[in-house]
């Protein structure tokens, strides 16, 4: 397959060349230069060699966000010009192709995390404590990423669990079934020997533990719909009172202030030393910091008051909210809700911070702002600065929250003929608590697909959640959700009553003194999500060009 086989390239320099870098991000110790004939045979090697595997892990978050943020409902795709970018506007609309360069980088990705999996799995012997639990996070990494790969391109996508000769790298489907059961199978492996973290409130935790591996075991169960052992995977993290729902300001959940909380499941580590790293060749940004610094509402949107810049730093407006998981939250909370509050902000709301609507254009946007991912001066190096500093934005990437296995668990139980619905209702409740909601009776799933959106909403879960409704349990959520997706899609301006002598425009002013503001109608597209094809994503082109003769498209993709 030659998509892994130029992955595996790259991956072999960034295990020469990148590991010292790495080795800072996980606070393990330096061992100097290696050869790879020598490599694999000592705990120092093996401290080294999955220093990488974090590394590379770490690396797709970018291209995961990217790609699970536009295919979901819950993201317009924004920016700052009408017509920048198209891949993405593609995305929003679901008028893509199998040329698609974020559906390809994602595909590439997985296959770039099995193999520094296997060259851990394959060459070093668990003979110690150290290479034991080397090897065990090789098994979860390989576990996770073939889950990703099941879950977005079917089950029967290649399966890679071993390192490949040359006459292997052009690889065909698996069977059905085959995937699941590696992905099982090295989860289970990785369970029974990965620590757990030291407490509740331990902070120290960079590296993947036990629990986190029992989410993933039951997310992996929750696609074959094993519904049963799912609520088990997820009670025993429950049960292991090891995470809480942090009782902070829900604001500050995706920042650095909650940097490996009590609430913290799984998040790669991105270490305060940023700037030095890049010293060792190792990127601040590395894709990550990238979404987040586009994924910041746009200051040139507005006017900025001066006390602002002290707390607030730049984005570039990409991601916005849609209205109709605005709406969906004051369904459910009011206009006035807590988390509503702490996740999007309105035009008017935007001024109470200090940034005044001026009457710009705004593109792709139906007028309201992410300030869940704002960013923040306290998320950068150095503390308050001001200007586009992404390179040094030092937040955790966070895969997985304490509120996300409640509800997780929620669901299990429900669908699970021997599942505990008192316990669903429990667990759905502790959230909407947490929320500053009332207390729901008898939950259903409807109810804890609500609060996982609200939840989690711009986190990457949304996507995979309709993808596995609509496919798994064969609902028509993604469908109902996207079919009419960005068929119009509106920007937003301010309306004009004349310009002043230098030619400016004159914008018409409400009582208040708020600029009023209309959309108009900016482009049109064939598109929206259509069942038959979107369930699945389609195997890249470049993939197809070399491989076609032993992978099978998907169906009803060029």
């Amino acid at each position: 397959m030659k998509t892994y086989k130029i992955l595996a390239l790259a991956a072999s320099m960034m295990l020469l060349a990148g590991v010292t870098g790495c080795e800072k991000q996980l606070d393990i110790q330096q061992h100097g230069s290696f050869g790879v004939e020598d490599f694999y045979k000592t705990d120092a090697d093996a401290e080294s060699a999955v220093a990488n595997l974090y590394c590379v892990w770490r690396g797709s978050y970018g291209h995961r966000m990217f790609l699970f943020s536009l295919l979901s409902d819950d993201n317009m795709r924004g920016g700052s010009t009408s017509n920048k970018y198209a891949p993405f506007a593609q995305m929003a609309s679901w008028t893509f192709n199998s040329g698609c360069t974020y559906v390809r980088n994602y595909y590439e990705d997985c296959y770039n995390v099995i193999y520094a999996s296997n060259l851990i799995i394959d060459n070093i012997t668990p003979d110690t404590d150290v290479k034991k639990q080397v090897v065990a996070e090789a098994k979860f990494f390989r576990g996770y990423a073939h889950l990703h790969l099941a879950a977005l391109w079917g089950e029967t996508v290649p399966m890679v669990d071993h390192l490949l000769n040359p006459d292997e790298y052009h690889v065909t489907n698996s069977q059905p079934g085959e995937v699941w059961n590696l992905v099982e199978s090295d989860l289970k492996d990785a369970i029974a020997v990965l620590p757990s973290k030291k407490g509740m409130n331990d902070k120290t935790v960079t590296r993947v533990t036990k629990e986190a591996a029992e989410v993933y075991l039951g997310k992996a169960y929750l696609w074959e719909k094993k519904y049963s052992e799912a609520k088990d995977e997820f009670e025993k993290v429950i049960g292991s009172n090891l995470y809480a729902l942090w009782d902070g300001n829900f604001e500050d959940m995706v920042h650095v202030a909650t940097n490996n909380n009590c609430e913290k499941v799984l998040e790669a580590y991105v270490p305060e030393d940023m700037e030095n790293m890049s010293a060792n060749g190792i990127s601040g940004m590395n894709g990550g910091n990238g979404y987040l610094q586009m994924a910041g509402f746009y200051f040139s949107f507005f006017n900025t008051a001066k006390d602002a810049k002290k707390v607030y730093a730049t984005g570039d407006g990409w991601f916005p909210p849609r209205e109709s998981l605005y709406k969906a939250f004051v369904e459910e909370e009011g206009e006035d809700g807590y988390r509503l509050n702490a996740s999007i902000k309105t035009i008017r709301q935007m001024k109470d911070y200090g940034f005044t609507y001026e009457g710009k254009d705004m593109w792709c946007t139906d007028g309201y702002f992410n300030w869940k991912n704002r960013i923040l001066n306290a998320d950068l190096v150095g503390g308050a600065q001001t200007g586009r500093s992404a390179n040094t934005m030092f937040i955790n990437f966070c895969y997985v929250r304490y509120a996300e296995v409640l509800l997780l668990a929620a669901e299990a139980h429900l669908r699970a003929n021997n599942g505990d619905k008192g316990k669903a209702t429990e667990y759905v409740n502790m959230v909407r608590r947490r929320a500053k909601l009332a207390d729901k009776s008898n939950v259903t799933l409807d109810d804890v697909k609500t609060e996982k959106r609200l939840e989690l909403c711009f986190e990457g879960v949304r996507y995979l959640d309709l993808t596995r409704w609509q496919r798994i349990e064969g609902t028509h959520d993604a469908y109902n959700a996207m079919k009419d997706q960005d068929k119009e899609v509106y920007h937003i301006h301010g309306v004009q009553t004349g310009k002043d002598e230098k030619g400016n425009p004159i914008y018409q002013k409400d009582a208040q003194g708020y600029v009023v503001w209309e959309k108009y109608l900016a482009n049109k597209y064939d598109g929206g999500y259509k069942e038959g094809k979107h369930e699945l994503l389609p195997y890249p082109l470049e993939e197809m060009d070399v491989n076609g003769a032993n992978i099978t498209q998907n169906p009803n993709w060029d």
